[in-house]
């Protein structure tokens, strides 16, 4: 039985939310910044809220297929 892959240690962290004294893993760059799922999407400017939803919802299921778990 094959083990899903083990989460790596964090290797690059969210500068925004370093700033608000939170922790949380960088999935992408914005304007030359390491940023989390939930800037990333904000970065979008998507103005429906229910849309942004739909983003992260299916970018946490992707994640979550590819073996991490709690990526917010």
């Amino acid at each position: 039985m094959d083990a899903l892959p083990s989460e790596p240690p964090p290797m690059l962290l969210c500068l925004t939310c370093l700033r608000d004294a939170k922790i949380r893993r960088a999935w992408s760059v914005v304007d030359s910044e390491a940023v989390c799922v939930r800037h990333a999407v904000a970065a979008f400017g998507i103005d429906d809220d229910m849309e942004e939803h739909h983003l992260y919802e299916d970018i946490y299921v992707e994640l979550g297929e590819l073996g991490y778990r709690d990526v917010y």
